[in-house]
């Protein structure tokens, strides 16, 4: 309800400026990038920013607040605003919309091509269409969950491997099925052990079709880690990883070519690159 109030206020309130200010960083993102809300000045009671049709409450923290905004990693390119609001203890509200640019790169390398089993790329079996369907009505449920608070401190790679497909890299499956890839893939021996990229919850441990043996952490806030393609996996849906923790093991099932790790993140519905994370909240 506190919320909602604030977001009339946005709507309908002239704006009383308070001391401080509003920031959004950086000004230009790539699909997949994630930005940074800032408020600098007193302490709200409340504050709160709206883009994409998703309320995003923001979190208190010294003398301001701050939220991420993902941008997923098939947005197009132009222009976008975001409405970003906060009232103190006093109940004195300042309001500003905040613009941004996403700008895809000029240019792109060329589409990987990979060479799998017809049956993982192009499937007909009804039950295996029923299983796909019903794994992505799930993962869109998962993801679409906002009531954990961050748990988070810190991020950092899962595994210390090489980097085998870039994240938002084009693939031609088959030589025919093109494919956008919103995640990382890492190289890896089979076995090698998987670590939780920050603290959070498991609430995925299962098998699905495309990623395989997979591991999905929510860290709060609406952010998601997905862990796949495992041999194995060391945990249970309700589970609380602390950062580092092993949850798995590298390994190749699923829809895959070969030993390796792939890792993504899902940041309020959007596909976002995981290194953006790390980098916003490295050790």
């Amino acid at each position: 309800m506190k919320i909602l109030v604030l977001i009339l206020l946005m709507l309908f309130s002239p704006i009383l400026a308070l001391a401080g200010g509003w920031s959004f960083t950086p000004q230009r993102l790539a699909p997949g990038g994630v930005g940074v809300i800032r408020w600098q000045g007193s302490l709200p009671a409340l504050a709160v920013a709206a883009f994409g049709g998703e309320v995003i409450p923001l979190n208190r923290a010294g003398n301001g607040a701050w939220g991420l905004v993902g941008i997923d990693v098939e947005a197009s390119s132009g222009g976008h605003t975001l409405k970003v609001a906060m009232a103190d203890a006093r109940g004195r509200s300042d309001f500003a919309t905040l613009a941004f640019a996403v700008e895809s790169p000029a240019v792109e390398a060329p589409p990987e091509a990979l060479k799998l089993p017809p049956g993982q790329v192009t499937p007909r079996q009804p039950a295996v269409l029923r299983r796909i369907r019903e794994e992505r009505e799930l993962l869109v449920k998962l993801f679409a969950d906002r009531q954990t608070p961050i748990m988070w401190h810190r991020f950092s790679l899962p595994v210390d491997g090489s980097i085998s497909t870039p994240f938002g890299r084009r693939r031609l499956l088959n030589g025919k099925t093109p494919t956008l890839h919103a995640g990382i893939d890492f190289r890896g021996d089979a076995g090698t052990p998987v670590r939780a990229a920050g603290r959070g919850r498991v609430v995925l441990a299962e098998d699905l079709f495309y990623t395989g043996a997979t591991v999905i952490l929510d860290h709060g806030d609406g952010l998601f880690s997905l862990y796949g393609h495992l041999r194995e996996f060391v945990c249970r849906p309700g589970d609380i990883l602390e950062h580092k923790a092993v949850l798995g093991t590298i390994g190749s099932t699923g829809r895959s070519t070969g030993p390796h790790l792939h890792w993504s993140m899902n940041l309020r519905g959007a596909r976002i690159d995981p290194l953006a994370i790390v980098a916003l909240f490295k050790e």
